[in-house]
C-alpha cells in the first residue's frame, strides 16, 4: 500500500505542477510540454490526455485571455485526496483485462483540481489504478455527478472502462469532502 500511496502522492504533486504550468504565461510551450508529458506517464496509453494549451502564449497578448488564464491559475488547487479502496476481482472491459496484471485494483477518490465555492471540497473523480507491465499507472477515470450524488463513467466504451468495482478489500479514509452528496459517498465504505 506505501508504493500506491506514493504513486498516488507524486501524481498529485505533478498534476499540481502541470495544470499551474497550463495558464503560466511566462511557462514557454517547449517547458509546458515537459509537464505534460511527465503527468501523461502516469496514465495508460489509451487514457485521452486533458493536460494541453492550445496558443497561450499568442492569445495572453490579448488582455481578456491574459485576464482569464490569471484567474485559471489563481483557481488551480492541488487535489486533496479523500480516500483509498483496494478492490479485489474488478470487472474490466475486454482491452482493461489486457493490461492490468493481477486481481487487484485501487481507487483515488479525489477532489476537483480548481477552486469553485463548493466543488473543491467535493469528489471531483475516481482515479483506478492497476499494475501493468509498465508499473502502476492509471487505467480509468469516473467522475462524480455532484447533483445526483453518483459516479459516471467519462465515456461509453465498454472495453476500456471499469464496469464493476468488485469486493471491497479495504478502505482507508484520510479526509473527508464537506459537500453533502460527496459526504454521503464517503460514509457508504
Amino acid at each position: 500500500m506505501e508504493k500506491l500511496k506514493e504513486f498516488i502522492k507524486d501524481f498529485i504533486v505533478t498534476e499540481y505542477q502541470c495544470n499551474l504550468g497550463k495558464y503560466d504565461i511566462r511557462i514557454n510551450d517547449v517547458d509546458f510540454k515537459i509537464l505534460k508529458d511527465k503527468v501523461s506517464s502516469f496514465f495508460i496509453e489509451s487514457i485521452p490526455n486533458s493536460y494541453n494549451r492550445a496558443d497561450i502564449l499568442k492569445k495572453a497578448e490579448n488582455p481578456m485571455y491574459s485576464q482569464m488564464y490569471s484567474q485559471n491559475l489563481s483557481n488551480t488547487r492541488s487535489r486533496i485526496l479523500f480516500r483509498i479502496k483496494e478492490l479485489e476481482n474488478t470487472s474490466l472491459g475486454d482491452e482493461l483485462k489486457r493490461i492490468v496484471r493481477g486481481d487487484r485494483v485501487y481507487r483515488a477518490d479525489m477532489s476537483y483540481h480548481e477552486e469553485t465555492p463548493i466543488e473543491f471540497r467535493s469528489f471531483g473523480n475516481a482515479y483506478y489504478i492497476g499494475e501493468t507491465e509498465k508499473g502502476l499507472k492509471i487505467i480509468y477515470l469516473k467522475r462524480f455527478d455532484i447533483k445526483n450524488g453518483v459516479w459516471e463513467h467519462q465515456h461509453d466504451w465498454k472495453p476500456s472502462q471499469v464496469l464493476e468495482d468488485g469486493n471491497l478489500i479495504e478502505v482507508e479514509k484520510l479526509q473527508a469532502p464537506i459537500e453533502p452528496n460527496s459526504l454521503k459517498e464517503y460514509n457508504k465504505d
